[in-house]
């Protein structure tokens, strides 16, 4: 058996390859044809030696596989190299490269840090955040008392006021407000300037507090509101009568337990409006021939109508189904000598159409074309010349001349004869 064996060797040592001349290193397993002074490196499955790779070539004529990531793009790295690029790289990449506006198509951007520079993004939280202390008014806070971090279990939001030294992990933070983020595992601080304020929900307080930097303490907010607004409740000393208000109307306020929905036929349903009432058509009362543009011709029980078949047809019966009327020639009368005005029924190719003829039009359609040129009907006397036969389908005589023509009423006995009639 013959071996075909190429040029091969280390790839330190690859020579120069003639034009077409194939060459394979053996150490590195690459697969070379030369051509005009360059080796020119082919791709071999080889090449592909891990799973999701794809082959690049950073520098011309010398390819390489590369494996891709899970999450990972293709692109040129900041050396210019073709490489595989995780997100962060990509998103480096995209920073202040925009040149349109970008639609996240209504997903949201999650877990922005709070905003320094005039252009940064900022949260909901933060924005409403920065109204309440512009208003010098914070979000709501669970305790004022505690100092010390370790002595709460936080939920994500949960907001504490530090009012006064705080240890641990509020070390340093004394008087801000505290508020657990479990993004990060960690507290937030909101800082809080004299006079700001923020409602304390703890059962102990349930009311405002504002920040004294004078005395470093936070002092209770006085609304002169404490027990003067429950005197307007129900029950109370100085009761508002709702029925009393400006612009208060009977009309508008009704005990809706006591008013019922009540519906008639063909509707279903009803009851107290106090909750859904559900308000249905019934169908079967519904009377069809009382219906608006109802026309009783218009509406004729089929099955008390019948579809009969006439002389020389077939076929009908009652319109509950679909029924077909044949043609029945076999039980018409023979009739064997028709009159010149009885009728006969035919289709005019002509038009397409179906029309009627007498039988004395027919007659003298065949007279006139079916044996031209013949005085059928002279009633005449005429001998038959010897030698004579009449070409019907060239209109003229075969012998003789046509001038020797026998009437219809004539017997005339023939003897070597011709009569052409001619082809289809």
């Amino acid at each position: 058996m013959n071996t075909l064996q190429i040029r091969r060797g280390d790839s330190s040592n690859l020579p120069s390859l003639s034009n077409g001349e194939p060459g394979f290193t053996i150490d590195s397993h690459k697969f070379y044809i030369g051509y005009s002074g360059t080796n020119y490196q082919f791709a071999m499955h080889n090449d592909y030696n891990t799973n999701h790779s794809i082959l690049r070539a950073n520098t011309a004529g010398n390819p390489e596989a590369i494996q891709i990531g899970t999450n990972e793009l293709i692109g040129r790295n900041s050396t210019g190299n073709i490489s595989s690029l995780p997100a962060s790289t990509v998103l480096n990449i995209l920073d202040g490269n925009f040149i349109n506006d970008f639609s996240l198509n209504g997903v949201k951007i999650n877990d922005l840090d709070d905003p320094s520079a005039s252009q940064d993004a900022a949260t909901k939280n933060y924005v409403d955040n920065f109204v309440l202390t512009n208003r010098r008014f914070h979000k709501f806070v669970l305790t004022k008392d505690v100092l010390d971090p370790t002595a709460v279990t936080p939920s994500d939001g949960d907001r504490h006021w530090i009012g006064g030294t705080g240890v641990g992990a509020w070390s340093g933070h004394n008087f801000e407000i505290a508020e657990w983020k479990s993004s990060i595992s960690g507290w937030k601080f909101e800082t809080v300037y004299d006079g700001d304020v923020a409602y304390v929900t703890n059962s102990s307080y349930n009311s405002f507090f504002y920040y004294d930097a004078d005395t470093s303490s936070l002092e209770q907010l006085d609304t002169n509101l404490g027990s003067h607004a429950p005197s307007h409740e129900f029950g109370g000393a100085d009761e508002v009568d709702h029925d009393k208000l400006k612009n208060y109307s009977s009309s508008r306020h009704i005990d809706h337990t006591t008013i019922d929905i009540n519906v008639s036929v063909p509707l279903t349903g009803g009851g107290a409006i106090n909750q859904d009432v559900p308000i249905g058509l019934d169908e079967t009362k519904v009377n069809h021939d009382n219906l608006k543009n109802h026309v009783d011709s218009q509406h004729v029980d089929h099955s008390g109508l019948d579809i009969t078949a006439g002389v020389g047809l077939t076929g009908g019966g009652d319109m509950t189904l679909s029924r077909i009327i044949d043609l029945a020639i076999d039980g018409m009368t023979f009739f064997g000598n028709p009159a010149d005005n009885d009728m006969v029924a035919l289709y005019d190719d002509s038009d397409s159409s179906h029309k009627k003829t007498n039988l004395s039009s027919i007659k003298s359609f065949v007279n006139a074309n079916m044996i031209e040129d013949i005085p059928v009907d002279t009633h005449t006397d005429i001998g038959i010349s010897s030698n004579w036969a009449y070409d019907h389908q060239n209109l003229t005589a075969a012998h003789g001349t046509n001038s020797a023509v026998v009437g219809i009423n004539d017997t005339q006995t023939l003897t070597n004869k011709t009569i052409d009639c001619g082809t289809w």
